[in-house]
């Protein structure tokens, strides 16, 4: 073997043994440091998030002591009777009729761990002006709540409207460390309690008159010259012809007195309102319920609907929700039937019957 060879030789032993050592270094210390640091990185990013939640911890704490401040308490049965008492206060202080107020307990949907819903549907009916001042101490009472589905329907008789909403409060689940405060708001202010400028806000609505049709302001024409005589078109114009009769009915207000529903249907065509009952005919069928369950709206799930009629129509059941046209009902299934109706279409519901949990009303014979 020459010299040359023997250099050749000892170059390429001496860059193998470069590269193993090179290997066993980056096996036994590199890559073991490379993920250390990784791992440190991401503990001293978690670190930091724990410290900013924490900072913000006593800012939330106060802040959700504040709401639970503005609540009933978390006791049910305490709860319902302090609503219901409060509701019926501000009821006389807005000089409503009492015999046509009704509450109907709901319950909402619970965020485990955090809060609790519950509600109420609220039917009343008086003049515009005392449902508007109903309306002021609603949005006046300082309690945790929130008003939904608010409704006003003009009543033909009597100048007077129907009113019907839903009241929402929360009971609040205490996290481990949190006591909420006993003190709870005062009653609602009382209603001889002299006018501010947000009650003079809810004046305008009194004074509009906002269910009064309008009706244009007589002008005296200025005179003009007679037309000159033309002869009359020898073309007749069709005469427009009436929409149909299912996209003119509109289910306007379902209230309920008592144990007795009303159905008011309003003619969007002729300007009509109408007062029908369980047990009459409608849309070429007949009215056998009115249905209190909350149920998802068609085409809308994300939207909860209180009411409906139910019709028996050709040996089915049909549901039109409050709001919609006689055009959009749409047909049952038995799984979204009340249980009294559930089995054959045929067989009616027995009269002076009434759900278990829906509220619905019975077939009312005519």
């Amino acid at each position: 073997m020459t010299t040359r060879e023997k250099n050749l030789s000892l170059v390429a032993a001496g860059m193998a043994v470069l590269a193993v050592l090179f290997l066993l270094v980056k096996s036994l210390l590199l890559d073991p440091a490379e993920r250390l640091d990784t791992a440190a990185a991401a503990f001293v990013k978690k670190i930091n998030d724990t410290a900013a939640e924490n900072r913000l911890k006593d800012h939330y704490a106060a802040k959700l002591k504040k709401l639970a401040e503005r609540t009933f308490g978390d006791d049910p049965k305490r709860i319902d009777a302090e609503v219901s008492a409060n509701l019926l206060s501000m009821l006389e202080g807005s000089e409503l009729n009492k015999q046509r107020f009704s509450l109907q307990p709901l319950t909402g949907t619970p965020k485990k761990g955090v809060y609790s819903e519950l509600g109420w549907t609220v039917r009343a009916s008086g003049k515009l002006d005392k449902v508007v001042k109903f309306l002021y101490l609603l949005a006046s009472d300082r309690h945790l709540h929130q008003l939904e589905a608010l409704s006003l329907t003009p009543l033909r008789s009597g100048g007077d409207v129907d009113l019907s909403l839903r009241y929402m409060t929360l009971v609040m689940d205490k996290p481990g460390g949190l006591t909420w405060p006993a003190t709870r708001p005062a009653a609602t202010m009382p209603a001889s309690q002299p006018a501010t400028q947000d009650s003079k806000t809810y004046d305008i609505i009194v004074a509009r008159d906002i269910f009064r049709p309008y009706v244009p302001r007589k002008v005296d024409p200025a005179p003009v010259a007679a037309p000159p005589q033309v002869a009359p078109p020898t073309t007749i114009q069709p005469r427009p012809t009436d929409p149909p009769l299912e996209s003119r009915l509109k289910i306007v207000g379902l209230p309920q007195w008592g144990n007795q529903s009303e159905i008011l249907v309003h003619d969007t065509f002729t300007g009509e309102l109408k007062k029908l009952k369980v047990g009459d005919k409608f849309g070429g069928g007949r009215i056998v319920m009115v249905d209190y369950r909350l149920m998802p709206m068609p085409q809308r799930p994300q939207i909860l609907s209180g009411s409906r009629i139910i019709l028996l129509l050709n040996k089915n059941y049909w549901a039109v929700e409050l709001g919609q046209f006689l055009a959009d009902k749409r047909q049952l299934e038995q799984g979204q039937l009340p249980l009294q109706l559930q089995g054959s279409p045929a067989s009616m519901p027995v009269e002076g019957q009434r759900t278990a949990n829906n509220n619905a009303m019975p077939v009312e014979k005519s």
